[in-house]
């Protein structure tokens, strides 16, 4: 046997080797967090908001409520040609082009919150996601800043549009436009910013919709940037966010649990 022919051998077995190593690994049993599931709300910024908008349409019977700040609506860059050929590099490319020309800014037009509706529908009714009577009970916080460059208002607005088209009743949703980049809003403290300002805001609209009783803990992404969380039997409270530059970061996103 050849050189070439014995160095394909050898990175063949390396390659099956790690594929059985992965398929090892996934069979082990995950962490339990403790977390309530019926009684979870998903939360994110710009992408962040994308993937909790993302779960919660899916996971409708278990998720309580999204906080969406500066995203759109559900399955927003899913062309035509990718419910045929999802993973075609050319559909793959065409998926990102209308997330930046129709799913950021409207340069092709908002995006059309009654087709995406439709979508979803079907998409439940070939048992792909959760039944869309799953957001019936739900709560939704939507935030626009006057000075986001980076998803435009229409764009948010058609994620209204898209819930309330999805069952969710109209009092239900709350859109936030006012002053305000591609970003958390933040309180300047010192020379930190903490996210309790619109964090609170997004837990006080998130209502919890089988208990009277706890409080609303906000994982944070590095212990480093964390402050102790409070808890209290009557109200709900969240844990606060610091950033030692003084600015939020940008495409973190996180899961609100009633603890």
């Amino acid at each position: 046997m050849s050189t070439r022919s014995w160095a394909f051998f050898a990175l063949s077995a390396l390659f099956l080797l790690g594929i059985a190593a992965a398929a090892s690994a996934a069979t082990e049993e995950l962490q339990k967090l403790g977390v309530t599931l019926p009684a979870t709300s998903v939360s994110g910024l710009s992408s962040g908001a994308y993937m909790a908008g993302q779960i919660e349409v899916a996971h409708s019977k278990d998720i309580v409520g999204a906080g969406i700040v500066a995203g759109g609506p559900f399955a927003c860059a899913e062309t035509e040609s990718s419910r045929l050929f999802p993973y075609w590099p050319v559909v793959l490319w065409q998926n990102a082009t209308q997330a930046a020309n129709a799913c950021m800014k409207d340069t092709w037009g908002a995006p059309d919150a009654d087709k995406l509706a439709k979508r979803a529908k079907e998409l439940a009714e070939d048992g792909k996601i959760d039944e869309l009577s799953g957001l019936a009970d739900d709560k939704v916080y939507l935030f626009s800043g006057n000075e986001d460059q980076t998803v435009v208002r229409a764009v948010v607005e058609a994620a209204k549009r898209f819930y309330e088209a999805a069952g969710v009743p109209e009092g239900s949703v709350t859109l936030v436009e006012k002053e305000g980049g591609h970003a958390f809003l933040t309180e300047t403290e010192g020379t930190a910013a903490s996210h309790r300002s619109l964090m609170s805001a997004i837990a006080i609209t998130i209502r919890r919709r089988r208990s009277s009783n706890g409080s609303m803990v906000l994982p944070s992404p590095s212990p480093a940037q964390a402050q102790p969380a409070s808890s209290s039997s009557s109200t709900n409270q969240l844990s606060t966010m610091a950033s030692p530059t003084g600015s939020p970061p940008r495409a973190w996103s996180m899961c609100l649990r009633i603890a």
